[in-house]
């Protein structure tokens, strides 16, 4: 009995896969009809308080009603563990986001290509008081943080940086994003 409801299971599952997989398809075919997003950067790297300039380019396939469409700086914290039986496992935590914005609501016509210029700078610096308050408060977290692994054994905490635009559409959003590095604090 156990066998056969084994063979009846198995079309079922393979059917929600291919769903699953069609449907991640066709998320990507409409995110690709709508246009593109490109972003150009001098460089990867960055000092802390250095300014992170270039542009985005956006091209829009058909005509588009966008909500807004801007550029952000995020920061994640990446801590690695590797458990009891040696599987590594991966979580990931936005600890940082300035979203800077490019234009505000309004409609882009079909085959509009439109370039942005934008500059952020990277926190760190001693430019303001929040940005050098907000190095402190990560730059003491993550110390702290590495006492405490330094007793836990196959843990590992990183952060990782990337810029990101993004035009924020009706239903699907078009972006794009570019990893960067800032230097430590």
């Amino acid at each position: 009995m156990f066998y056969f409801a084994a063979i009846e299971a198995g079309p079922i599952m393979i059917g929600a896969i291919a769903v699953i997989v069609l449907g991640i398809i066709a998320y990507f075919v409409i995110r690709m009809m709508k246009g593109k997003v490109e972003i150009e950067i001098p460089k990867r790297g960055y000092n802390p308080g250095e300014e992170i300039s270039g542009s985005v380019n956006l091209i829009s396939r058909k005509e588009l009603k966008m909500n807004r469409f801007y550029v952000a700086l995020i920061g994640y914290e990446l801590i690695e563990r590797t458990d009891s039986d040696g599987n590594r496992k991966t979580r990931k935590n936005e600890i940082y986001r300035y979203e800077h914005n490019l234009a505000e609501a309004g409609s882009l016509r079909a085959g509009n290509h439109q370039r942005f210029e934008f500059s952020i700078v990277a926190p760190g610096g001693e430019d303001t008081e929040e940005v050098n308050e907000l190095s402190k408060n990560i730059a003491g977290g993550i110390k702290a943080a590495a006492n405490v692994i330094s007793a836990m054994r196959g843990t590992s905490r990183r952060l990782e940086w990337k810029l990101e635009a993004r035009a924020d559409l009706p239903g699907v959003d078009i972006a794009s994003s570019k990893k960067i590095r800032i230097n430590k604090f």
